[in-house]
């Protein structure tokens, strides 16, 4: 089954969990990233959080990805505004997934993933798994994740 893993990482955290699950499932990866990217400095709550909340769908570089080459695609994404991030948003609504996002794992630094997942299912019907991850920067935090992608990994390779 041929597997893609598209994700949004503003910190790094999301592109760690990616290309960990990369290599677990064998799958490809695509990062996607604004043309005008998001300031990763004390406004960055303020700017990504306000996109989300103004419904915005930045332009993104440009990028490869043909839905008919995929058998399934999982989505990789921070929670912002309780949200998933408008890059996300703006693949999503570029590309007919034609319901292949089965997948789908969010970071988040609060632990307050719930509203994410709701909105990113309404999407996206047909995800079948996901995982609420903490932020991976904290290593308090390391244990509980890795707990959490193990047992993604083993629910993905079997759905």
């Amino acid at each position: 089954m041929k597997t893609i893993i598209v994700f949004y990482s503003l910190e790094g955290s999301t592109r760690k969990v990616a290309e960990r699950l990369a290599v677990e499932l064998k799958a490809d990866l695509l990062e996607l990233k604004p043309v005008k990217p998001v300031k990763n400095n004390g406004s960055k709550f303020m700017h990504g959080g306000g996109q989300v909340m103004f419904g915005i769908c930045p332009k993104l570089e440009d990028y490869t990805f043909s839905v008919s080459d995929y058998d399934r695609v999982i989505i990789g994404t921070p929670v912002w505004a309780g949200s998933f991030t408008p890059a996300i948003k703006t693949f999503l609504k570029d590309n007919e997934l034609n319901y292949k996002v089965s997948a789908v794992f969010t970071l988040s630094g609060s632990g307050k993933n719930e509203g994410c997942l709701k909105k990113l299912k309404k999407k996206c019907p047909s995800i079948l798994n996901d995982a609420n991850l903490l932020d991976t920067n904290n290593p308090d935090n390391e244990e509980t994740n890795e707990k959490r992608i193990k047992n993604f990994i083993s629910r993905i390779r079997y759905d």
